[in-house]
């Protein structure tokens, strides 16, 4: 498997991890294929919509609702997190809930999303 930022059309070298090919793309993930990276591990990049809509997909289990739901916040460049948290959708308890799976002390997550219960 292969990461490739079209952006800037470099391949993560071999052995290297997704931290290292972050820091070398100084974090540019706006046209990364991140598409079946293996993501354990990895310190949310909260900013980045392509992580998160990763983190989704592939959360999403094939699930083509929950896959819509992934690829539309990985599009929707234009909103923040106060933005989500006011945005109503069906499967918006499952996303948060997949996404607080990932929050790590000091990462900088929302601090919405770092509350245990939602209190959307």
């Amino acid at each position: 498997m292969q990461i490739l930022n079209r952006y800037t059309n470099q391949v993560m070298a071999e052995g290297e991890s997704l931290l290292d090919a972050l820091k070398n793309a100084n974090g540019n993930l706006k046209e990364a294929n991140l598409e079946g990276a293996n993501l354990d591990g990895v310190v949310v990049n909260w900013i980045s919509r392509n992580l998160i809509g990763e983190i989704l997909w592939q959360a999403s289990e094939g699930d083509m609702e929950k896959e819509m739901l992934s690829a539309f916040i990985a599009r929707k460049v234009d909103w923040c997190w106060e933005e989500w948290k006011e945005f109503k959708h069906p499967l918006k308890s499952w996303a948060i809930s997949v996404l607080r799976g990932w929050v790590k002390e000091g990462d900088d997550a929302p601090d919405w999303l770092k509350e245990k219960e939602e209190k959307l």
